[in-house]
């Protein structure tokens, strides 16, 4: 690997803050911010699931996602119930709210790739996500090696 300047870091940043401030722009009036929209997706694609599943979904830690998972069901788009299979862990659930906030977070999704893309191929942009997911794994495997 060759030196490289701060410029590609600074992409990954901008990248990262551009999108946050569009989705809590498209969110705000929705009553959601735009750090709750995947957990909001997980769990109404997913209807039911483990607590702890999101933190390997979403690459968190359990600490936060507890946090996040308990505003959101303060607010009203989730509920928690101690699990059937192991009353050590707990189920997620997506209420009526989040069903209904659903589709509308779907398009902002949407949106904010489609911008994000705009002026690559169709090609260019199945290429873009898929170096994008390739290289977040990449990440998260070393940082997690790196606190072993």
């Amino acid at each position: 690997m060759g030196q490289q300047s701060s410029g590609e870091l600074k992409y990954v940043s901008m990248l990262h803050r551009k999108t946050q401030i569009f989705l809590n722009e498209r969110t705000k009036a929705l009553g959601v911010s735009g750090a709750k929209v995947p957990f909001i997706f997980i769990a109404c694609e997913c209807g039911k699931l483990p607590q702890y599943q999101f933190c390997s979904m979403l690459d968190i830690s359990k600490g936060t996602v507890a946090k996040m998972l308990a505003g959101l069901e303060k607010e009203g788009y989730i509920t928690r119930s101690i699990s059937a299979q192991d009353g050590r862990s707990m189920d997620v659930f997506p209420t009526q709210k989040a069903l209904d906030l659903y589709p509308r977070l779907v398009e902002i999704g949407c949106r904010c790739t489609d911008k994000m893309t705009e002026g690559l191929t169709e090609e260019e942009r199945e290429q873009f996500f898929r170096l994008l997911k390739k290289t977040a794994l990449t990440m998260s495997r070393f940082v997690e090696a790196e606190q072993d």
